[in-house]
């Protein structure tokens, strides 16, 4: 390892999302002197003002959400020989194909990392597309020094179908702010007020995330019928923003429920909803390691969750007794919600007290960051 403190570069494709959290986890927590730097698009929302404000990082914007250019290559290849990092370490499918090519190009001496935050290529529309996106990642797997997966899972799929070295990779579960989380205190009556809950509702059942495909919002939408015929007295909050609120918003109208539906948005204070919530329901159609999850059972919240990469993962290390149905399907998530609202199927306070105690062990930010350099000094000393 080198007598000098490291020098990092960060590669991000997008400033939402866990990948950029993640990134922002290890910034701020690190305990090894290093100089950072972080290539990324400004894309909305708070994450390059949060990571400014660390005073850790220097912020390089470039257009790397975009579809790949020469003159991005060459701006990137450029920066990189001006910093002349000890580690490049790029986080999602598009950050590894900018990061990896131009740190190689620019002296094969930067050591390449690439974490993967769940394999969402794999669920492309269009088979030729995710043919080219496999087969590139394998030939890349050449030029890469050590791949970290975020689950168990995703690790499976590096070595099986993505050329990945199993002595060169390495599960490393995400950090969570645990104490933040379980610091939040409960004010129902308040969150009602913000949130403009009628006040005759017994029942609030919510999901918390991106408005995006991916997410399966609206298999929870078309469940929402079935369940008020037994439980009219319930209102469901949907939380965050994305490219999908209009079509969902469309779908609450001809579904005839949008005076039971609330969009919230963005919100500031989006633990104190889901503290507030009955039922947290999180109806992916595939995942990395969803944070909301974890938060959600931090929160003593029982959860019902689709049966995908990440979900299940997050459900078998936590042990959680969360409910768990198929993907795409709103007839099991309505029986899912129906059975925790009947008390049919009961969470216990042992149960949920030992899932809190495996996300403590687990999913804690120091863990999260000492592993991390734990590669870093791995890479270094190759």
């Amino acid at each position: 390892m080198s007598k000098r403190s490291l020098v990092i570069v960060h590669v991000l494709s997008s400033c939402l999302g866990g990948a950029a959290n993640h990134v922002f986890d290890l910034i701020k927590n690190t305990t090894v002197p290093c100089q950072y730097y972080l290539f990324v698009p400004d894309d909305g929302g708070t994450f390059l003002q949060r990571i400014k404000e660390l005073s850790l990082v220097a912020v390089i914007v470039l257009p790397i959400d975009q579809k790949p250019t020469l003159r991005v290559f060459q701006d990137m290849i450029r920066h990189l020989r001006e910093i002349s990092p000890d580690i490049v370490h790029c986080h999602g499918y598009r950050a590894g194909l900018y990061g990896r090519i131009c740190a190689k190009i620019s002296s094969f001496r930067i050591k390449t990392i690439l974490t993967v935050h769940g394999f969402h290529y794999f669920y492309y529309s269009n088979p030729f597309k995710r043919l080219l996106l496999l087969l590139s990642e394998q030939v890349l797997q050449f030029i890469t020094d050590f791949v970290i997966a975020v689950s168990p899972t995703d690790l499976k799929h590096l070595i099986q179908t993505h050329n990945a070295k199993y002595e060169r990779s390495r599960c490393i579960l995400c950090g969570l702010n645990i104490e933040q989380v379980s610091s939040i205190k409960i004010n129902r009556s308040k969150m009602r007020q913000i949130l403009n809950i009628p006040v005759e509702t017994k029942y609030i059942i919510g999901s918390v995330g991106r408005l995006h495909y991916q997410k399966g919002l609206m298999y929870f939408l078309a469940a929402i019928p079935k369940i008020l015929k037994q439980y009219p007295l319930t209102t469901f909050v949907i939380v965050g923003d994305g490219p999908e609120r209009d079509q969902l918003e469309s779908l609450t109208q001809t579904l005839g429920i949008t005076d039971k539906v609330v969009f919230c948005g963005r919100l500031p204070h989006v633990l104190d909803v889901l503290a507030c919530l009955d039922i947290f329901v999180f109806p992916s159609l595939w995942e990395g390691m969803p944070v909301g999850l974890l938060e959600a059972m931090l929160l003593s919240v029982p959860i019902v969750t689709t049966d995908v990469d990440g979900n299940r993962d997050i459900m078998d290390i936590t042990q959680n007794k969360g409910l768990i149905v198929p993907p795409k399907d709103s007839a099991a998530i309505a029986k899912a919600i129906m059975s925790l609202l009947s008390k049919e199927h009961e969470i216990n306070e042992k149960d949920t007290f030992n899932s809190i105690r495996m996300i403590r062990e687990k999913f804690s930010i120091p863990r999260l960051v000492d592993e991390t350099f734990d590669v870093y000094k791995q890479v270094s000393i190759v």
